[in-house]
């Protein structure tokens, strides 16, 4: 059942169409009507803006920089990068922004990007892992769709909302965590993705939408929460792996070919006593003809009289009565199923079903503890001239409950630094000045909640070492009766570009200064002291500082 495929190329034919007919100018991609100003450095480097206050850098070697703030409004760089750092200040990806860039292989993206557009990293074939942040909320529709080598995504806590196609044909996730918040997943969102060996579906989703796990064949087994209402058509399609599934009581219908093609499918237990299946939901699988075959094998385990047991009659598959079979001694409970979250104020709860007759059972979670985590070093100020060779500081981690990790933002990363599994921090060498920060992470528990601190590391900028060879310079006034006299202003070790200027006292005598530091006095010039101040504007690593040099006409 491949209506998902066919769909997606359909779609992609009529915007080729539209793009051959729209005619849109090489300059650079449009998607809201800007497009961005490109330029050129005399490195062999594009630069150019992708949004109000965004610019980027691309590279010779492929590396994409976009630094700045606000939103991201254009997308210029065509298919050419091969590894992006979003900076911290970008607040969203434009869709389609790094479409078909199938020599991308990785992505920083900074903790300020808070949302991400539609077909953002389509058909990027050779992105295998990425970490979406923490304030993202919707992963919209064709997000990662086509992305054939993606293995690991890390989705937030807090996405509520999962697209249309969003992970379609990721034929090398293995398995992906969908956060407890999610109450939406879109129709095709995790189809094709062939090599899908486990997936937990959240306990507040509700619906299950068209084609949403269809072909993933290695998917062996999968439970339904017990909120869900709806199972639409072809949700289930081509699970080749699957050989047993349980359909809550709150079910109310289920879509015809839900579970067509799941070949080892051969026991299915209906606890809805009303719940409408649409015909050829269970127990077909489809020839070469791509016609439909029931597989009489089929059993179907549910209450006598019930929609199931027509069903069951109607296609000619087994059927158990579970109201026969319910009367066992011992039930045979499943692992459980969180119905409600427990939190810091609330209990929560957790739902059993028995595999053998289908009865259902509850049980209260306590409120969750707040994760005692503490860090030794919060903070670490460092002085750029003076990192001469790699400095080290350990995070000292303490009372955490859960597994700890560390995660670097992108300009820690950006500038190389590291940090071990074991908290052990590297600044390196010459490290720019910058503020950096390292998210350190305690998973928390059934105890505990996560918890979550900050560290931050800061590189001070250096004091100027601005120096003069000479800060003073004297003239006889009667040398300058017929001649003018002119002499340099020798910098050494300026950081940053080097300005002179003249006081209103040096300016009104004629005193002039070249942009070079040439100072010429001339003829006449009134006796007096005069200054010229030297500034040295400094940089990323270094402080803006001046000097004054005198000049004495006696």
């Amino acid at each position: 059942m491949n209506g998902g495929k066919y769909l997606k190329r359909f779609a992609t034919l009529g915007l080729a169409i539209v793009l051959a007919a729209g005619m849109i100018p090489a300059l650079g991609a449009i998607t809201d009507g800007t497009v961005g100003v490109v330029e050129a450095k005399a490195d062999g480097a594009e630069v150019g803006s992708c949004g109000d206050n965004l610019r980027y850098t691309l590279d010779a070697d492929g590396v994409l920089v976009i630094s700045g703030k606000g939103e991201m409004t254009s997308h210029d760089w065509g298919t050419r990068p091969k590894k992006v750092i979003i900076e911290d200040g970008a607040t969203s990806i434009v869709a389609e922004a790094f479409f078909e860039c199938e020599d991308l292989t990785e992505i920083e993206i900074a903790s300020s990007v808070t949302s991400i557009g539609k077909n953002a990293f389509e058909s990027c074939t050779g992105l295998k892992s990425i970490s979406i942040p923490s304030g993202v909320t919707v992963i919209p529709d064709y997000a990662f769709s086509g992305c054939w080598n993606l293995k690991s995504v890390d989705l937030p806590s807090g996405v509520t909302e999962i697209g249309e196609f969003a992970f379609n044909e990721c034929n090398c996730l293995t398995e992906i965590r969908i956060p407890d918040k999610v109450t939406s997943i879109g129709n095709y969102a995790f189809a094709e993705c062939y090599a899908l060996k486990s997936i937990t579906i959240p306990s507040g989703l509700t619906n299950i939408g068209w084609y949403t796990f269809s072909e993933c064949r290695s998917l062996t087994g999968i439970t339904i929460p017990p909120l869900v209402t709806d199972i639409d058509k072809s949700a289930f399609a081509g699970c080749s792996g699957l050989t047993s599934i349980i359909i809550p009581a709150g079910v109310k219908s289920v879509g015809s070919d839900a579970f067509t093609d799941c070949s080892k499918l051969m026991y299915i237990k209906i606890l809805s006593k009303d719940v409408k299946i649409e015909d050829y939901a269970f127990g077909y699988n489809t020839d070469d003809d791509n016609e439909r075959v029931a597989v009489p094998k089929v059993t179907l385990v549910s209450y006598d009289k019930s929609p199931a047991e027509a069903y069951a009659k109607k296609h000619g598959l087994k059927f158990e009565s579970l109201s026969k079979v319910q009367k066992c001694k011992v039930h045979k409970w499943d692992s459980g199923v969180i119905t409600k979250k427990p939190t810091m104020t609330s209990t929560g709860t957790i739902t059993y079903t028995c595999e053998v007759c289908g009865e259902t059972k509850t049980k209260t979670l306590p409120k969750m503890k707040r994760n005692p985590l503490q860090i030794k070093v919060p903070s670490k100020i460092f002085d750029h001239a003076k990192i001469k060779k790699a400095k080290t500081f350990n995070i000292g981690v303490s009372k955490a409950q859960g597994k700890v990790t560390y995660t670097l933002n992108v300009a820690a990363k950006s500038a190389k630094i590291t940090v071990s599994k074991t908290g052990k921090v590297i600044i390196p060498k010459k490290c720019k000045a910058g503020i950096y920060k390292i998210t350190v992470k305690a998973a928390g528990n059934s105890t505990y909640v996560e918890g979550i601190k900050t560290v931050t590391v800061k590189v001070k900028k250096s004091a100027n070492p601005l120096k003069l060879k000479k800060k003073s310079w004297k003239c006889k006034a009667s040398k300058l009766k017929k001649n003018k006299a002119f002499f340099k202003i020798k910098v050494k070790k300026a950081q940053g570009k080097v300005t002179y200027q003249l006081s209103k006292k040096a300016k009104a005598a004629g005193i002039k200064v070249t942009k070079k530091g040439k100072v010429y006095l001339p003829k006449r010039c009134k006796k007096g002291t005069y200054k010229i101040t030297v500034q040295a504007a400094g940089n990323k690593n270094y402080k803006a500082r001046s000097k004054i040099v005198k000049v004495t006409v006696k």
